[in-house]
């Protein structure tokens, strides 16, 4: 037992932009190349970096690729890129998923500045709906004025760092640091889905040691923030801390799960023995290698064929001396004359190779989207007049169907019959 509380969020993935942000269930990008945002439960975001990434795309001094690794150009008519444009007006609708599913975006604030695309101009905002109101402003010295809120000891931790560039205006806004002389330089904005927060910018990444200590504190609120957990499984010195009656419940734990895996067992044995009987029913309806052949003979061989299928593309099958080389189609309409070229392919490949002619079978599953009690004839007339003249024999896995159940209540005369008419009819069988 790992001790959760219900409703908890145990994953807690970030995604990076334009902030270098080292850790496990971090993935850093640029603003072009990531990932969709809506896929991760918060998203940290450089407005400043993103902007000089664009600006480069733009002037062509930055490659530019997506995720799925196509170019991206600032020009339209480029061949065979995608338009800037187009990828960053994607990234509008993922934010604003990402916050409909309770997400959260970290951003560094910056006055925006604006891009001309070849579609129209954009600032560094464009990605959310409702843009915040940014004065520019410059300044080092903040102070924490809402210890609750859960990015403040980011800001409590990177005092020595800071060199805010821009004031927010919002009276609505939750501010939780300010500059001294009392400008909101950090604030949580009001936003009906999801949170967005707004922090002051650095002077500098950090390097080396102060790095991994700065991004630890900064995944820590960003955790507190969506309700997640912190990752990673609990010390072992853990389960050694004493607590008055932990042991009768590690015991009704251990038993119950015991009971839950026995229980487990029986329901996989019993699942298990159903589908081995129930996937006889895939004869009326299912089509294809994987979907119908593989049932098809293992029902040919429940009624008492002998079925050699080494070769999936050339089955054949044997009984009381008759050899059959069989082919098997399915169609949501008529059966065509596929099977028909597959299967006089085959009996004059072993005409020539051998004096014996070989019986040919078609098992058809026309139409099979429908019931079999109101299907119309399942072959094509095509193939039926092609089954007549070559004298194979042509059968419905329906009518296999209604072979295996007979075998499964013992009617073996009915059983019987039924062999015979697929080792010796000729043409569609009735």
């Amino acid at each position: 037992m790992d001790g959760l509380p219900r409703g908890v969020r145990r994953i807690g993935r970030i995604l990076s932009i334009g902030f270098p942000l080292p850790g496990t269930r971090v993935d850093n990008y640029n603003i072009v190349a990531a990932p969709s945002f809506f896929d991760y439960d918060a998203l940290v975001i450089n407005p400043h970096a993103v902007s000089t990434y664009i600006d480069a795309v733009i002037d062509g001094t930055a490659e530019a690729r997506t995720f799925g690794g196509r170019a991206v150009s600032a020009v339209p008519a480029a061949p065979d890129a995608e338009p800037l444009a187009d990828v960053l007006a994607r990234r509008s609708e993922e934010t604003r998923m990402l916050l409909e599913h309770g997400g959260a975006v970290i951003c560094f604030a910056h006055p925006p500045r604006r891009h001309d695309l070849a579609t129209g101009g954009i600032d560094d905002y464009w990605w959310l709906d409702d843009p915040p109101s940014l004065v520019p402003a410059h300044g080092t010295e903040t102070v924490v004025v809402d210890a609750t809120h859960p990015l403040a000891p980011f800001v409590i931790g990177q005092a020595a760092n800071i060199a805010y560039t821009a004031r927010i205006v919002a009276n609505d806004a939750r501010v939780f640091a300010e500059s001294r002389g009392g400008a909101a330089v950090a604030a949580e904005l009001p936003r009906p889905h999801g949170q967005i927060v707004l922090l002051p910018a650095l002077n500098a990444i950090p390097s080396g040691e102060p790095r991994y200590a700065m991004t630890e504190i900064l995944q820590s609120c960003i955790r507190r923030l969506i309700g997640a957990l912190a990752e990673g499984r609990a010390p072992d010195w853990v389960a050694d801390a004493a607590l008055a009656g932990i042991e009768d419940r590690v015991r009704a734990v251990d038993s119950a799960r015991h009971a839950r895996d026995a229980a487990q067992a029986r329901l996989d044995d019993a699942q298990a023995a159903h589908d081995a009987l129930a996937r006889y029913r895939l004869l009326l309806w299912q089509e294809g290698a994987l979907g119908l052949e593989p049932v098809v003979r293992d029902a040919l061989r429940l009624i008492g064929f002998d079925v050699y299928d080494t070769d999936p593309a050339a089955i054949t099958l044997r009984r009381d001396g008759t050899l059959i080389l069989l082919e098997v189609d399915a169609s949501a309409e008529a059966v065509g004359m596929a099977a028909h070229y597959r299967l006089r392919e085959r009996m004059e490949q072993a005409i020539a190779g051998s004096v014996a002619r070989p019986r040919g079978l078609v098992l058809v599953n026309g139409y099979r989207l429908r019931d079999p009690a109101q299907r119309p004839p399942q072959a094509s007339p095509e193939l039926r007049a092609a089954a007549d003249m070559m004298g194979y024999g042509i059968a419905t896995t329906a009518s296999l169907f209604g072979a295996v159940a007979a075998h499964l209540r013992g009617d073996d005369d009915a059983v019987a019959a039924y062999r015979q008419r697929l080792m010796s009819e000729t043409g569609a069988l009735g």
